[in-house]
């Protein structure tokens, strides 16, 4: 059937890219597409697609958009709940792991962009998966090496950066206790970075409130005392913008950060920058919107 048509080298792209969708229409069928052996092979020829041309200086075409398919029906075998999380495990992580991490090297938008955002779904499927903590320290280095210079990298595409955005908060969020101290603090200084700046300013919001909820699936909460004062600091500067939805967000990523961490985590590291913050937030109250008014009143 579908696998045949993708194991077969004189198959053309544009059969196998309709294979690939006829499967991911599948996985959302009772039962998914198999069990643990189903969903190896099919990952094993998904292997095959995603390596292709890697010798050559990367894919081109047709070969592009093939590779493109590929990785959505990965997020679909992630994302549907008909699979054993332990089977997509071995499939995924076992099989196309480091097939993920090259894709995130490719030079298309849309290829870096759909790795990244596949990148984000593993720290949880391994949670789901009840790894072991080798499992969990192992892959998040992987995660960690394929995640951290797309973040840090600026000369990217938009749709790069936010998600290389999320595949950040997905990893501090729920890997929290598998990153190394200097790992977690680079993320955390990149992700302070992506905040200063006007165009990722936005989803780096989003993210540093991701990161400081706890999570309800018993991984704790994450360690932000070594930059939280500088968080805290950033987000008041922008208290001070014009731009409405700039506001918004930021008065609500602040009452995350003090209903989780408290003032006075804040306040043992720097004693003003409540004060500060608290004027800032006072200025809002005479705001014509009466929505960041309510916001501010609930920080």
């Amino acid at each position: 059937g579908c696998e045949k048509q993708l194991s077969m080298k004189k198959v053309g792209a544009q059969t196998k890219s309709a294979a690939l969708s006829l499967l991911s229409t599948l996985c959302t069928a009772p039962g998914g597409i198999g069990g643990e052996d189903k969903i190896t092979s099919l990952c094993q020829n998904i292997k095959f697609i995603l390596l292709a041309g890697e010798n050559s200086g990367g894919s081109h075409g047709s070969n592009k958009q093939l590779k493109l398919d590929a990785l959505c029906l990965v997020r679909v075998i992630i994302s549907c709940d008909q699979h054993d999380p332990a089977d997509v495990k071995k499939g995924v992580i076992g099989v196309l792991l480091d097939g993920l991490c090259k894709a995130v090297q490719e030079n298309w938008y849309k290829i870096i962009s759909e790795s990244l955002e596949l990148l984000s779904a593993l720290p949880m499927l391994l949670v789901d998966a009840k790894s072991d903590q080798n499992d969990m320290t192992t892959v998040t280095n992987i995660l960690y090496g394929a995640i951290e210079p797309r973040l840090a990298a600026n000369d990217f595409d938009q749709e790069i950066k936010e998600s290389a955005l999320k595949a950040t908060g997905c990893l501090i969020s729920t890997l929290h206790d598998s990153l190394s101290p200097p790992q977690k603090e680079r993320l955390l200084s990149l992700i302070l970075l992506r905040l200063k700046n006007e165009t990722t300013r936005i989803a780096a919001i989003k993210i540093i409130s991701k990161i400081s909820v706890e999570s309800k699936d018993g991984l704790g909460k994450v360690d932000l005392s070594p930059i939280i004062t500088d968080y805290v600091a950033a987000l008041g500067f922008l208290l001070r913008q014009n731009n409405r939805f700039v506001k918004q967000n930021t008065v609500t990523c602040l009452k995350t950060i003090i209903r989780s961490y408290g003032t006075e985590t804040i306040e043992a590291s720097d004693g003003e920058l409540m004060g500060m913050v608290l004027r800032d937030l006072c200025t809002n109250l005479i705001d014509s919107d009466l929505h960041i008014i309510h916001l501010s009143l609930q920080a």
